[in-house]
């Protein structure tokens, strides 16, 4: 009895382990993934950026020319027109800029999260583990030593 108990704490113990370890291996892959998310927004939003840009210039040419178009001299408020679309085109890229970098650290946060529910899924799976293997040997002890595993109580009349 007490040798199958030791087997079973064995087990519980490997299991323990295996499931740490299967743990780790799961938070690191949702971890590598959300950071090729992240990677992928970067570079979206770096594409987002150059073509907000090269809009941006050809409709402050197309203002430009409109201008010029109706004889007016890029002063008063003509230039007033010009620096506000300049402004626009400049806001333009800021919100660009900043939404890709909002959602990028999204997924950064993701990863740390991931990692960190790995780790604390591992060390649930160890304490589980140490508690299955301790359940186990004083299962096998209490049975094996225990005389049968209880206390006779003695009847009336002289016997157990």
């Amino acid at each position: 009895m007490v040798l199958f108990s030791a087997l079973s704490a064995a087990s519980s113990i490997f299991g323990g382990f295996s499931k740490k370890k299967a743990a780790k291996r799961e938070a690191r892959a949702q971890a590598e993934a959300a950071r090729f998310n992240a990677s992928i927004v970067r570079e979206q939003t770096a594409t987002d950026l150059l073509v907000s840009g090269r809009q941006g210039i050809q409709s402050l040419g197309a203002t430009r020319a409109d201008i010029g178009g109706a004889g007016l001299t890029a002063g008063g408020s003509a230039a007033d027109v010009l620096r506000q679309s300049a402004r626009d085109i400049a806001f333009e890229q800021q919100t660009i800029q900043r939404q890709g970098d909002l959602q990028a650290q999204r997924f950064e946060m993701g990863a740390t999260s991931a990692l960190e529910r790995g780790k604390r899924q591992g060390r649930a799976a160890l304490i589980q583990g140490g508690f299955g293997a301790a359940s186990s040997l004083l299962g096998g002890f209490s049975g094996g030593f225990g005389g049968g595993g209880g206390t006779r109580i003695p009847r009336a009349g002289g016997g157990f």
